[in-house]
C-alpha cells in the first residue's frame, strides 16, 4: 500500500469515527457522566453546556465506558479540542484533551454567523494552493447540521471538496478565529490540503498538509 492510499485510510477511519452516529442512550449515558463528574473534570457550566457527545461506548470485557466530548461554541465545533474521558461503575478513571477557555471573550465574532460564502472560500484555498479554477464551486448538498458544504470534485479533486465552519483557537488559545476548514485532496499532486479561511475577511490563516 503506497503512501497516499494509507494516508487516505487512516483519514477515512478518523472521518468515520468523527461524524458517526451516536445511539441516543449513548449520548444520555455520557452527557450524565459528565455532568456528574464536571467539578472533578473542573469544568464550568458553561463548557460543560457547549459540549457535544462526538462518541460513547462501553467495553463489554472491562466494563469501561469511553466517552469522546467535542467543544462547542453557538453550537459550532471547535478545531481539535476534544476530552477523552473513561468511567467505570460510574467514577471518573481518566482524563484528557484541553478545551479553550472564556470563548465568549476570545472569538472573533459573538454570534457565529460567517460574512464569507463557502463557496468563495472554497475559491480562495484553491487560489492558495495556485490550483487552476477552471470549475465553478456550487454546493451539492449540506450536512453536519448545516454547517459542512459539499462541493464537487471542481476538476482538481479525487473527492468532492468540503468546507466546514468552524472555530480555530490560536496557539495560545488567547483568540478564536471563524473559519472555513476547506478540505482539498488532489488529483493534481499527493497533498490532502486543509485550508482554513478568515469567514469574516476571506483571507487564508493556517494550512494543514496530511499527507
Amino acid at each position: 500500500m503506497n503512501k497516499k492510499i494509507l494516508l487516505f485510510v487512516l483519514f477515512s477511519t478518523m472521518y468515520t469515527f468523527a461524524v458517526a452516529q451516536v445511539s441516543e442512550k449513548d449520548k444520555q449515558i455520557a452527557v450524565s457522566l459528565v455532568q456528574a463528574h464536571a467539578d472533578a473534570m473542573k469544568l464550568t457550566p458553561e463548557e460543560v453546556n457547549n459540549m457535544e457527545v462526538s462518541a460513547s461506548y462501553a467495553d463489554e470485557k472491562t466494563g469501561i465506558r469511553y466517552v469522546y466530548m467535542q467543544q462547542t461554541y453557538q453550537s459550532l465545533q471547535v478545531h481539535n479540542r476534544l476530552l477523552v474521558l473513561s468511567f467505570k461503575n460510574d467514577k471518573l478513571l481518566s482524563q484528557s484533551g484541553t478545551l479553550v477557555d472564556y470563548m465568549d471573550q476570545r472569538v472573533s465574532v459573538a454570534d457565529g454567523n460567517p460574512s464569507v460564502s463557502p463557496d468563495l472560500a472554497v475559491r480562495t484555498a484553491i487560489a492558495d494552493r495556485k490550483y487552476p479554477q477552471t470549475a465553478t464551486p456550487v454546493v451539492l448538498g449540506v450536512d453536519k447540521n448545516g454547517q459542512r458544504f459539499r462541493f464537487g470534485k471542481l476538476n482538481i479533486a479525487e473527492e468532492d471538496i468540503t468546507a466546514t465552519l468552524k472555530w480555530l483557537p490560536s496557539d495560545s488559545d488567547k483568540s478564536v478565529r471563524l473559519v472555513w476548514e476547506v478540505y482539498i485532496v488532489s488529483a493534481l499532486s499527493s497533498d490532502y490540503w486543509l485550508v482554513y479561511v478568515d469567514a469574516l475577511n476571506n483571507t487564508v490563516v493556517h494550512i494543514d498538509n496530511l499527507t
